[in-house]
């Protein structure tokens, strides 16, 4: 056992999320916390200061370091948010937790629980959101519990939220009516003042933790499973009863079963309240007890500290110190691990070696409606108890042997990182921040469209809402799951694109820049009528999913052709204000673009009857020129009037509309003509109409004609 540390302030450069900056069996903070970034945490990523072996919490704080501040780490230039967690990790350990982070729901919905206003016959087999734009707003969620049908979460400023089933005030906002969508839990009587740390659901009952380690409980009061003294039930927290076992003792864990509710003291042993019948009080009796009781510590935990408390149905684990694993309560299909069904009212050892599962050492354990799961230091999940749905994990309905979760599917060459059991489903997260399920599927809790699994299958990521976010931590209610994902940034744009001029035949490039975290990717998008209106994706120009855009070879086609960027990462999307792009024709351009034989102005290489030049100036094909394009003159309104097609630009093409009376001379400018129509033909070319005004001498002009020239 490592002893106890006070060091005058801690430095330490993290170049992955799997070091600890130092491990210590109780810790004393103080002076300053130097910490430096090695990589580039992806989003969720938490990393782990102080790992704290002792049963204590950690005392003090570094300097400018109180619980829940803010920490800002940088890597090659990009900030990264953290805060800071006194109680992360086992509950007594300092971890700095990835500041973004969004709550997901899938499963049952018969109440609300999934809390995203659905209506309540909705279930949901993909995750989903839950809202952020009511009383979670600017909230940094850090801690989530799933009950039977209501759902907690807590906040890193200590705020509580609830929604879900409410029937007994289990949501904690002096009310008996449930709500779909996050409320306020009630903070102002018994938690006023209170920094909160952790959180429990039950069946129909809620628990919360402060960090001087006193413990609160509302909801449902049957059997005295809130601690008080009495059977009431009530509407808002109030302090667990403290003047017994309790008095002058502080916890810090807290668990939640369905009658039943459980605490971890600093000492290492653990106390107990509410429903008794089944001996999941583990006070050597079935009696129900109003107010908390000790766990009867002289039998097989003689000795052992406990590191873990977690509550199923009927029953309750414990995790040692050393890793080993025990329980106590209903034993009917075998979830405590011991031969035969037999139920105990005292801890028994689990596994049948002295509470060791699977010959290693356990780090985690969770505990369903009667199924058991282990997680051992290697990364493997040992189940035991019902498994008649699939809960287990293994080809086996039931059983009080630990045995291992099969790794050969979905599991295969992952490590995993955390577990949580539910009624009849159980859930786990590997290194990389996936998240796996099996069991009972009824009603969409394994995350994913199908039936029952008895093998572990991911959640889907390609539906709903999870869709590549890393799992940070995952809970189970009866039939509902929730997810606590970290988040990274959405896109901002930052250069947009510039409009340009520039020839035909010309090679340009557009460039457009982005913040967000992760990377976001880009999709250049054009539309060929200007700014406004539809953009399509860009196919076929392997430079349209790179920061610059280059279109070789520019066609005159192209002129007023608009660009734009279109940045995506998974928390969202950024459009750059569009670029237009002016293309101005050239003859060298026209003649290289039709590949002209004889490209000299006057010469008809394809035999038309139309002169390159003719071809060029009233932009034609000059291989098979539509003639319906060249000028064309008629007479309205007792008017002379010309129309044609041209170019939109033209830098190196001449147009003079001219009249005549006689065919001699011949006259231009505003006094002999006025254009009355232009009209697009594309985004390169528009026609023109030029009426005939009178002629100096009154009469009206006989002949027009258009004279080009370069």
């Amino acid at each position: 056992m490592f002893a106890t540390t006070a060091a005058a302030g801690l430095s330490h450069l993290f170049s992955s999320s799997d070091e600890v900056a130092i491990t210590a069996a109780g810790y004393v903070a103080e002076g300053d916390l130097n910490l430096t970034l090695g990589f580039a945490p992806p989003p969720g990523t938490n990393l782990t200061v102080v790992r704290n072996a002792g049963s204590t919490f950690i005392s003090g704080s570094f300097n400018g370091v109180p619980h829940g501040a803010m920490i800002q780490l940088a890597f090659e230039g990009r900030s990264h948010s953290f805060r800071a967690n006194y109680f992360g990790g086992n509950g007594r350990s300092l971890v700095l937790e990835w500041a973004n982070t969004k709550a997901t729901t899938w499963g049952a919905n018969d109440f609300g629980q999934l809390g995203q206003g659905w209506p309540l016959s909705h279930f949901s087999w993909y995750p989903g959101a839950v809202p952020t734009t009511t009383v979670l707003a600017g909230k940094s969620l850090i801690r989530i519990a799933a009950g039977s049908n209501h759902s907690l979460a807590l906040a890193s400023d200590g705020s509580l939220f609830a929604w879900g089933a409410n029937g007994s005030g289990q949501l904690g906002n002096n009310s008996t009516v449930g709500s779909s969508i996050p409320v306020v839990v009630d903070q102002a009587g018994a938690l006023a003042g209170q920094m909160i740390i952790a959180i429990a659901a039950g069946e129909s009952h809620s628990l919360a933790l402060s960090a001087d380690g006193r413990v609160f409980a509302w909801g449902l009061n049957f059997n005295g499973r809130l601690g008080t003294g009495t059977t009431t039930n009530s509407l808002v927290p109030v302090a667990v009863n403290a003047d017994g076992v309790l008095n002058g003792r502080t916890v810090v864990a807290i668990a939640a079963g369905a009658g039943h509710s459980l605490a971890l003291v600093d000492d290492g042993t653990v106390v107990a309240w509410g429903t008794g019948n089944s001996g999941q009080l583990g006070q050597g009796s079935n009696t129900h007890s109003l107010v908390p009781v000790g766990v009867v510590h002289n039998g097989v935990l003689l000795g052992k500290s406990v590191a873990s408390v977690v509550a199923g149905a009927n029953f309750s684990l414990a995790l040692t110190q050393d890793g080993r694993v025990f329980g106590w309560g209903f034993n009917g299909p075998g979830q405590l691990g011991v031969s035969g069904t037999t139920s105990s009212n005292v801890p028994v050892a689990s596994g049948g070696n002295g509470g060791l599962i699977g010959g290693g050492t356990v780090k985690a354990i969770a505990a369903g409606l009667n199924h058991s799961l282990a997680l051992t230091t290697g990364g493997r999940v040992f189940s035991w108890g019902l498994g008649t749905d699939g809960q287990l994990g293994q080809y086996r309905a039931s059983g009080p042997v630990p045995a291992p979760v099969s790794t050969t599917g979905a599991l295969a060459a992952s490590t995993v990182t955390s577990i949580s059991a539910g009624d009849l489903h159980s859930l786990a997260i590997t290194s990389e921040g996936k998240a796996f399920a099996w069991g009972n599927n009824n009603l969409g809790q394994l995350g994913f469209f199908g039936f029952n699994s008895g093998l572990p299958t991911a959640v889907t990521t390609s539906s709903g809402d999870l869709g590549g976010r890393p799992v940070i931590s995952i809970s189970a209610g009866s039939a509902h799951t929730m997810a606590l994902c970290g988040k990274g940034t959405a896109p901002v744009p930052g250069s947009p694109p510039e409009s340009q001029t520039v020839p035909a035949g010309d090679t340009i490039s557009f460039t457009a820049t982005a913040d967000g975290y992760p990377a976001p990717t880009v999709r250049w998008q054009q539309r060929v009528d200007g700014p406004g209106g539809y953009f399509v994706n860009i196919s076929g120009n392997p430079t349209a999913t790179s920061p610059t855009l280059e279109v070789p070879t520019v066609a005159a086609s192209l002129n007023g052709h608009a660009y734009r960027a279109v940045f995506n990462n998974l928390e969202g999307s950024a459009t750059t204000t569009p670029a237009l792009l002016t293309v101005t024709p050239s003859y060298g351009w026209f003649s290289s673009f039709y590949q002209l034989p004889d490209d000299d102005p006057a010469a008809d290489p394809f035999n038309t009857g139309v002169t390159n030049l003719n071809a060029y100036a009233f932009a034609l094909d000059p291989t098979t020129p539509n003639r319906t394009l060249l000028p064309t003159a008629s007479i309205v309104d007792g008017h002379l009037q010309i129309a044609f097609t041209r170019w939109m630009n033209s830098a190196d093409v001449n147009y003079v509309v001219e009249v005549s009376e006689d065919l001699l001379i011949w006259q231009s400018g505003e006094n002999f003509t006025e254009e009355i129509a232009a009209v697009p033909v594309d985004s390169a070319r528009k026609r023109l109409t030029i009426r005939v005004l009178q002629t100096p001498t009154g009469a009206r002009a006989r002949f027009v004609r258009i004279r080009v020239s370069m």
